[in-house]
């Protein structure tokens, strides 16, 4: 079949008997996405506790995508009000990224930009996506950190906090560890782990 039809013809001999072929049913083309969404029980107003939400769906989707080795340059939000009008708002990254902080800073800032304070929200969600070929990171030019190591390899670096965080929750739960902006300054800290 791929010698009659070229590199998409594996593809179409799927469809063609009712299977949906990897990349959605286009041939030669990749697109995936990976989200997570709450509804809340009640509208929600409270700026803070949208953010801390918005954050721990980012936390959550930056956590699966590392776990399935996936990178993806659009970040997406959606948000339904209490009458039910949904929008969806997404931005593109100049690199693939599955780094939390990436998401959640560009997430946010979809937010910030479309919702105004003070609105009710009823549903919020974040994806990360991934549309067409894979590319590969930048690597960096210069190596100026201690030992001549890159500089993402020196302390603050986002992905060695992202992989130890996804160890403790691996080895712990997921309720193990938290980033402090996800906290309710208000609540009691919890040991959800040890019960």
């Amino acid at each position: 079949m791929q010698a009659r039809l070229g590199a998409g013809g594996l593809a179409w001999q799927a469809m063609s008997v009712g299977l949906e072929p990897a990349g959605g049913g286009r041939p030669g083309r990749r697109s995936r996405s990976l989200s997570h969404e709450t509804t809340f029980a009640r509208d929600l107003r409270d700026r803070e506790a949208l953010r801390r939400v918005v954050g721990q769906l980012a936390d959550e989707v930056g956590a699966r995508a590392r776990a399935e080795g996936f990178a993806g340059r659009t970040v997406q939000v959606k948000v339904r009000w209490p009458d039910f009008r949904t929008i969806t708002r997404s931005r593109t990254l100049p690199e693939p990224t599955q780094a939390t902080e990436a998401i959640f800073h560009t997430a946010w800032g979809l937010v910030e930009e479309h919702v105004a304070p003070g609105a009710a929200v009823r549903l919020v969600g974040v994806a990360l996506q991934q549309d067409g070929a894979e590319r590969p990171a930048q690597r960096l030019l210069f190596e100026d950190g201690p030992g001549g190591a890159p500089l993402a390899a020196t302390a603050g670096d986002p992905a060695r906090l992202d992989r130890a965080m996804d160890a403790i929750r691996a080895r712990l739960g997921p309720a193990a560890i938290r980033r402090g902006r996800d906290m309710d300054p208000g609540a009691p800290l919890s040991r959800a782990w040890e019960d």
